[in-house]
């Protein structure tokens, strides 16, 4: 059986180092090799020959141990490995997970790095998650200088270097016996001891041997670890991978959690046993680091170790206001507030008089209050959660004071505190202060409010005072918020139209200078001021609503002349002249001798007078193309047909917004017959001008504009004897989608027209110089030709169903 194993083991080291001697541009020997030398694309190498031989990164170190390289380089080098590793793993997964990945790209020593799920804490274990932490990544340090209490076991390679006046360098590796063999001076056995304890092992033997030289100083030694070995450690019990770890001999109890990914939702934190040699040597409380950050319990292993996680025995829960709630796991003889001390203690708004305890009995749960005398002494128990309430929103000695004081807000309220004393405190009385009452409102034992009123002319005075009690609101009313807002409103042909304030002794004058005065247009002669009537004795028979009083006339502004006291509330009018014509300006464009701005003559000027003031028509004036632009000024009208028009569209559900944009179109086009207007001036077409007017007389155009639904929309020489279907004809015809009943003319005046039917005759518009021929396309929902099948389907049906009337007809 012994043969066995030795050739099983035998085997397996020749099939790794086979393995490893074929992982490309590597040599042979490894111990003058550094992670620094090996460039990244030999490692991208590696990395591929590795993930096609499905070796892990932990085979690939261990070989690298055995081949001579040194421990701190064959970690750096195995990091390497781990990060190519991971990148390539990551290329081949989708996108959402790509960034999960980037996060652990820590180095592990495990067996198998993708093998270690990461840690979930749902429930908010508090702990849980330190060692699958992507910030804080539990590794052994190789590079630190080799610890005084590290012990020497086989397959380290201690350095020894004789400096002084007696040299020498020497590189020697512990058997498995336990012993180093020093050219020229013998064997020492090392094993079991500290490197402390091997160094001075080391130096008696020289001083004794050759070195003496030692004794007195002149020659000195130095023994330090150049290749540390590896070690196996054992975890079993509540961990998420348990099994066996190959860690350097520099690993802590940590580095090997770390690895495993730490304790399930139902393992301990605070009693992780180490046991070596089958006793229990240290007990590992992960609380002592996260709250003190004492690692005193984090021991370093020894071969064969092994970690044991037991379950928890009491965890409880803690929330509400406190710094960091959670749950937690106490140890017996630990109180509430050591359970306070695991959540950081209390938040700023937190109720810290008492805290509510829900507890669960054998049978049932019980609620308790734990008031703050108990916390150094209450036990936390099985399944126990806590709850820590917010602040109670209330003051114990606050009162306010608002209104017409000078100093408003919150004050302290002290022992035997008066109203005089929170005035004075206020900084007094405002000017305006309403004098003859104010109010305190006070709350009752059950809370309801009540009103305390009191006179506060007598209490500055000193006349009267009132004790006041906690929460207390004082309220000083000011006169200007006793009376109604007192205004004047001033309307018509002034530069400022709009309500003032009505101040004392405000007079006609005093309120026209404040609106700016006069507009050109004012008739100082004829302004109205409407005032209100109070009446106390009003009437049925009274239908008299306001006083309205005539000015005649108030051009002098001066101080010295006539004016006009106001009252509160007034309405002034000023009226507009009525001999006062703004000018109006209309414009003629186009075909005309004198093109350009002109000012109406008089109200009722009509295009005709205008054209002659223009110099009648030029030569290429085409008369039948003749429109008027005119501009929609909003009125009153205008808003109303808008408002209805959207009202329309919120019925029908239209959210286009086409009609109302119709509707409310800034201008207008109007088509005009020159020629009519001409030869009969101030006829019916012959219309009165308007400010803003635009008379346009366009250019004759000998052509005629094809556009829409035909084969190549295109212009043409307008020929006299050519009708609608020839124009078509020489855009090449209809489209397939072509509306052909609908085709209509748009004329250069802006008018339209149609194609028109009667029974099965068409009529079709006439085409002028100048117009457009629009074809539409066929709507969407329009219903398309029957095919050949459907029209005799139809009429296999129609024939079937007159036989049958025809014999049921017969029959009866």
């Amino acid at each position: 059986m012994m043969k066995f194993r030795i050739f099983i083991t035998f085997f397996f080291l020749l099939f790794s180092t086979v393995i490893f001697s074929q992982i490309p541009s590597l040599p042979a020997n490894l111990s003058n090799v550094r992670s620094s030398d090996i460039p990244d694309e030999r490692v991208a190498q590696i990395v591929a020959y590795l993930r096609e031989n499905k070796v892990s990164d932990q085979q690939a170190y261990e070989q690298m141990l055995s081949r001579g390289m040194l421990a701190s380089e064959a970690s750096a080098l195995r990091t390497r490995i781990q990060k190519g590793l991971q990148e390539s793993t990551s290329q081949s997964l989708p996108v959402d997970n790509k960034a999960s990945l980037d996060n652990s790209d820590k180095t592990r020593y495990k067996e198998t790095q993708q093998s270690i799920a990461e840690v979930k804490n749902p429930k908010g274990i508090f702990g849980l998650d330190i060692f699958n932490n992507g910030t804080l990544a539990l590794e052994p340090d190789l590079k630190i200088a080799t610890p005084l209490n590290y012990i020497v076991g086989p397959d380290d390679q201690l350095i020894l270097n004789i400096y002084g006046y007696q040299e020498a360098n020497y590189n020697l590796t512990v058997t498995p016996d336990g012993s180093i063999l020093i050219p020229n001076i013998g064997v020492i056995y090392v094993a079991g001891l500290t490197i402390e304890q091997a160094t001075e092992k080391i130096k008696n033997k020289l001083a004794s041997s050759g070195y003496n030289l030692i004794r007195s100083g002149l020659t000195k030694i130095n023994v330090s670890v150049g290749k540390i070995r590896s070690i196996r450690v054992t975890l079993l019990g509540h961990v998420r991978k348990p099994g066996s770890y190959t860690l350097p001999s520099l690993a802590t109890a940590f580095n090997a959690l770390y690895q495993s990914g730490g304790p399930t939702e139902i393992g301990s934190l605070r009693k992780i046993e180490i046991i070596r040699n089958g006793k229990k040597i240290e007990n590992l409380d992960v609380y002592d680091f996260l709250i003190k950050g004492d690692q005193r319990s984090n021991i370093l292993l020894r071969d064969q170790d092994v970690i044991r996680i037991p379950a928890y025995d009491i965890r409880v829960g803690l929330g509400g206001e406190v710094k960091q709630p959670g749950l937690f796991e106490v140890l017996p003889g630990e109180t509430f507030e050591t359970l306070l001390s695991f959540a950081g203690g209390f938040s700023d708004s937190a109720y810290t008089a008492s805290v509510t305890s829900y507890k669960s009995t054998d049978t049932e749960k019980r609620i308790f209050d734990i008031d703050k005398a108990q916390y150094t002494t209450y036990t936390p128990g099985r399944a126990e959660s806590f709850i820590v309430k917010k602040m109670v929103e209330r003051y114990t000695n606050k009162v306010t004071i608002s209104g017409a004081v000078y100093l408003p807000g919150d004050f302290e309220l002290s022992a035997g505190m008066t109203l005089y004393d929170l005035l004075v405190r206020a900084q007094g009385l405002k000017e305006d202060a309403f004098i003859n009452r104010g109010i305190i409102i006070r709350y009752k034992p059950d809370l309801t409010p009540e009103y305390v009123a009191f006179n506060p002319a007598e209490v500055m005075q000193q006349k009267s005072n009132i004790l006041l009690q906690r929460s207390d609101e004082v309220v000083i009313t000011s006169n200007t918020l006793l009376k109604e807002q007192q205004q004047v409103n001033i309307t018509g042909e002034v530069r400022r139209v709009g309500a003032y304030p009505y101040v004392e002794n405000m007079t006609l004058k005093d309120l026209i200078l404040l609106s700016g005065g006069f507009t050109d247009a004012a008739l100082p002669q004829k302004i109205e001021i409407a005032r209100r009537i109070k009446n106390e004795n009003f009437g049925v028979d009274d239908i008299k609503i306001a006083e309205v009083i005539e000015v005649n006339s108030v051009a002098d502004l001066e101080q010295n002349t006539k004016d006009i006291s106001l009252k509160p509330f007034d309405a002034i009018v000023v009226r507009r002249s009525p001999g006062y014509q703004p000018q109006v300006n209309v414009r003629v464009e186009g075909e005309v001798v004198f093109p350009g701005p002109y000012v109406l003559r008089n109200k009722n000027e009509r295009i005709s007078e205008l054209l002659k003031r223009a110099g009648g028509l030029t030569n290429y004036a085409y008369t039948q193309g003749g429109y008027l632009t005119r501009i929609n000024y909003s009125s009153v009208v205008n808003q109303l047909n808008t408002e209805k028009v959207s009202k329309i569209q919120e019925q029908l559900k239209d959210s286009t917004g086409k009609v109302e944009e119709e509707v409310s179109r800034p201008v207008d086009q109007m088509a005009i017959n020159i020629s009519s207007i001409l030869t009969n001036p101030n006829g019916k077409e012959d219309i009165v001008l308007e400010d803003g007017d635009i008379l346009t007389i366009p250019k004759e155009k000998m052509e005629v504009r094809i556009s829409g639904e035909v084969l190549f929309p295109t212009r043409v020489v307008y020929e006299e004897d050519m009708d609608l279907k020839d124009y078509i004809g020489r855009a090449g015809g209809f489209t397939d989608n072509a509306r052909k009943a609908r085709v209509y003319v748009l004329y250069p005046n802006g008018n339209a027209a149609k194609t028109s039917s009667f029974l099965f005759l068409k009529s079709f518009p006439r085409v002028t110089p100048g117009s457009e021929v629009i074809v539409p396309k066929k709507h969407e929902t329009e219903r398309r030709r029957l095919s050949t099948g459907e029209v005799v389907g139809i009429t296999t049906a129609i024939t079937a169903l007159a036989g049958i009337m025809l014999q049921l007809i017969i029959n009866l």
